[in-house]
């Protein structure tokens, strides 16, 4: 097949500083791998490191089963702001212009949701030539708006973005398959906008390839992590890996560090990542040195932390759109066989209760607390070693990569089969 692929604010194949792949990237090697052909369309700015690419459309033939189109826009600086969303305009604008242009046809095409504009672009195209869709829904675009507004003026923000939801709705409800990466996620998105579920509609859980550390990475990744100057006598470690932003809560991090520093426990934090909160939190932990923040980490010095730490850190803030998902940051800490240490309620709650993989602490949970949570840990030694198996288990089982994306490659023939028999029947609950 030839597949098209439209996904924003990812890394792409053309990054240098190998970067890691997320949705796009990972669809697009195992179609690739599968012996299908694609066509990646994104834009020209960088999401993650804040600069352009390119200052211009720009086509890359990186292979003869692989090309990236780079359409171009203003950018931003920061992810929440005016300027954000003015670039995803402009972003829309430039990605028309340049569909009307385009001669070529895929057999079908994958949509990356949000940004909302880009989508419906992208679909309104596809489906004036006849091009079966399937639009991923990774956020609650624009629910996920209406939450950095004043309580006083929620109501009327509804009105403010209205907009945006016309163009939500058209999409989600133009698009012939939908998918997202948990049955609850998909459910909410499809009937928050009045669509109804079929039975080609899938959930499609976030994984990413299992990155092989060389020898001398390691070492050398080991030798880095004992000179920021780790705690040699710490008796437990956690670490969370991950953006430093508003989605995150550290406080409770902070209460347990002084609790286990009065109490002369060697328990260590280590905080790795960048992002708009990171100066702040950093201040706001100054003095407390069983806590490190040390920025951002590449993938050899993230596995060589795991190989020292006995549990990972999930401390998002319990949104509607974190608690309906299974959130990226979750099945690395599976990847990773350690016990996950949650405040999320929803999905990730229900995968630790079923399987046993971790504890769930804050106030969701009668206010157990993540002191609660460690010392359970430390006290059941035989908890903490089965947790960690059943995490392998359960990260073999439903998130391996390479079953994972197989899988949906597969998924997508059966799409384009089942559009050209006109044979997508509803589910009746």
């Amino acid at each position: 097949m030839k597949v098209w692929i439209f996904q924003t604010g990812e890394p792409l194949h053309c990054d240098l500083g190998n970067p890691r792949p997320m949705r796009a990237m990972n669809l697009a090697n195992k179609l690739i791998d599968m012996g299908h052909s694609v066509t990646l369309w994104s834009s020209a700015f960088y999401h993650q490191e804040k600069r352009h690419r390119v200052n211009k459309y720009k086509k890359i033939v990186l292979s003869k089963f692989l090309e990236i189109h780079l359409i171009p826009s203003p950018g931003y600086i920061k992810n929440i702001g005016i300027k954000r969303l003015y670039d995803h305009i402009v972003l829309a604008i430039n990605l028309k212009k340049i569909l009307k242009k385009e001669s070529s046809m895929p057999d079908i095409a994958f949509i990356g949701y949000p940004p909302i504009e880009f989508a419906y672009v992208a679909q309104k195209w596809l489906k004036k030539n006849n091009v079966s869709t399937i639009l991923d829904i990774k956020d609650l675009w624009p629910e996920i708006f209406i939450s950095f507004f004043p309580k006083s003026i929620k109501i009327l923000s509804r009105v403010f973005l209205f907009p945006y939801y016309y163009l939500a709705k058209k999409v989600i409800n133009n698009a012939t398959v939908i998918s997202s990466m948990t049955d609850a996620f998909l459910d909410y998105a499809i009937n928050s906008f009045g669509r109804s579920r079929s039975e080609i509609d899938l959930a499609f859980p976030f994984s990413s390839p299992k990155i092989k550390v060389a020898d001398k990475e390691l070492k050398v990744a080991k030798i880095w992590w004992k000179q920021i100057g780790l705690n040699k006598n710490a008796i437990f470690r956690v670490c969370y890996i991950g953006n430093i932003s508003n989605n995150i809560e550290l406080k409770p991090v902070k209460q347990a560090a002084i609790y286990f520093k009065q109490e002369l426990k060697d328990i260590e934090f280590v905080i790795c990542g960048d992002g708009p909160l990171f100066e702040k939190y950093r201040k706001q932990f100054v003095g407390i040195n069983n806590v490190k923040f040390v920025g951002r980490v590449n993938h050899s010095k993230a596995f060589a932390l795991s190989e020292i730490c006995n549990a990972t850190l999930i401390p998002y803030k319990n949104s509607k759109n974190f608690q309906l998902s299974l959130p990226n940051k979750f099945i690395d800490s599976l990847s990773y066989s350690l016990p996950v240490l949650s405040t999320l309620s929803g999905e990730v709650a229900k995968m630790i209760d079923k399987h046993n993989i971790g504890i769930s602490y804050g106030k969701s949970f009668k206010k157990k607390s993540l002191i609660n949570a460690i010392n359970t840990l430390i006290n059941n030694v035989n908890l903490s070693r089965q947790m960690s198996q059943n995490c392998r288990k359960i990260y073999h089982k439903n998130f391996k990569y390479e079953v994972v994306y197989k899988n949906f490659s597969n998924h997508l023939i059966k799409i384009k089969i089942a559009n050209e028999k006109n044979n997508f029947k509803e589910i009746k609950n």
